[in-house]
């Protein structure tokens, strides 16, 4: 289906430049204090376990195998480590 084809193409541009802003606030939290950036670090690990079901909410229904969807919801991940 085209038109879940492109909410799965947005869902996943849009993960991916959110995960690009998670790694800035990672980064400056640990610019005031290493305590500091590990409580963001922790908590941003707790927060994109959510954020991978909803990028399997959207892949599954479009026929992606489990293991697509996980490695696409860690690809959406990896700007924070940027």
């Amino acid at each position: 289906n085209k038109q879940s084809f492109k909410k799965l193409v947005l869902v996943i541009f849009v993960m991916t430049l959110h995960s690009f802003s998670e790694g800035v606030a990672i980064g400056v939290s640990f610019a005031g204090e290493q305590s500091l950036g590990m409580f963001i670090s922790g908590s941003l690990a707790v927060h994109n376990v959510p954020e991978g079901l909803a990028i399997a909410l959207v892949m599954i229904p479009c026929g992606v195998s489990f293991l697509d969807t996980f490695l696409w919801a860690i690809f959406t991940s990896i700007p924070q480590l940027l």
